[in-house]
């Protein structure tokens, strides 16, 4: 943790990779119910880490997104053709009005998209004006990356700076050996004091 605290000391983004570091691999898995376990112990566990209100929404969002899935394949080919327009379509106009609206108001990109040294799932701007990301892995799996980039250095190699997440052992006395913190999926919240 002292690689990432160094850089992001004060910022609720190692609060963060600190509760990523502190989920069990069992946990670590994609998908809906992780590494087999069942709806409720997976619910058990998130309410045991993240709280009753936390686990909540984890559990709603699964569910309203397996209603989605079961929806989207009752739909005929021309009817999810149709409704894939209708996205685009919205997205669009989305677009065109943020395109007029104040930037002041909804912010504006001055540079086209740009490369990433890494694949970022998550990012936050810390009070600095840095921004630090970190994702899922471009290596290895199950390890993690992260990475700060200062905009006022640009957009080329020379703004980014990689942050090596600790490393730990995430399956304890298991055949794994230690790597780098799997911290992807994991989430951030800045406290007020930034």
């Amino acid at each position: 943790m002292k690689a990432v605290g160094e850089r992001c000391r004060g910022t609720g983004a190692c609060a963060a990779i600190a509760l990523a570091l502190a989920l069990p691999a069992v946990a670590q898995g994609h998908g809906d119910r992780p590494h087999g376990l069942s709806g409720a112990e997976l619910r058990a566990f998130e309410t045991e880490i993240l709280g009753h209100e936390h686990a909540t929404q984890h559990f709603e969002q699964r569910r309203d997104e397996r209603r989605e899935l079961q929806r989207w394949r009752s739909l005929t080919p021309s009817q999810r053709k149709a409704e894939r327009r209708r996205e685009q379509e919205a997205s669009l106009e989305l677009a065109r009005a943020s395109a007029v609206a104040p930037a002041n108001q909804i912010g504006r990109w001055t540079q086209a998209p740009f490369q990433l040294p890494q694949f970022a799932i998550h990012s936050v701007l810390l009070p600095t004006g840095k921004v630090l990301f970190w994702g899922f892995p471009t290596g290895p799996p199950n390890r993690g990356n992260a990475a700060l980039w200062d905009p006022s250095l640009g957009y080329g190699p020379g703004a980014f700076e990689d942050v090596p997440p600790p490393v730990i052992d995430p399956d304890g006395a298991g055949p794994q050996s230690p790597v780098p913190a799997p911290i992807y999926c994991s989430g951030q919240s800045l406290l007020a004091s930034g």
